[in-house]
């Protein structure tokens, strides 16, 4: 496989894991709406729409990864999405915590992306 088209391919997972961790931010976001206003309020139920909108660009993403790239090294790039979850999620939402077993969770995390990465695009 061409260096190029699997360098692509993990662009697209990449991709795909900033577009559905920001879904799972956005889908917290309309849960807490719904908690505080009620299933009435239609802030909330767009927020869903938009995220399950945001799930659905994130999944083609992914098959147009596969398509170029392998399973084995896509898939765990997917696993970035914590990532971006675990890092902005005591951020955008002050019931969150951030404690020092979930920085060393998402450091261990950050390590196995970064070492898929590095062995998938050689």
């Amino acid at each position: 496989m061409p260096a190029r088209q699997k360098a692509m391919a993990l662009w697209l997972a990449l991709g795909c894991s900033w577009i559905t961790g920001a879904a799972q931010l956005t889908t917290k976001w309309g849960a807490d709406r719904v908690r505080q206003q009620g299933w009435s309020d239609p802030t909330a139920l767009l927020a869903f729409a938009f995220a399950y909108g945001m799930l659905g660009v994130g999944f083609l993403l992914l098959l147009l990864a596969l398509r170029g790239g392998e399973l084995s090294t896509i898939y765990p790039v997917l696993a970035a999405r914590y990532l971006w979850v675990v890092a902005l999620t005591p951020i955008l939402f002050s019931t969150e915590t951030f404690d020092p077993y979930k920085l060393a969770g998402a450091g261990l995390a950050a390590l196995g992306v970064w070492a898929v990465i590095r062995e998938g695009a050689s």
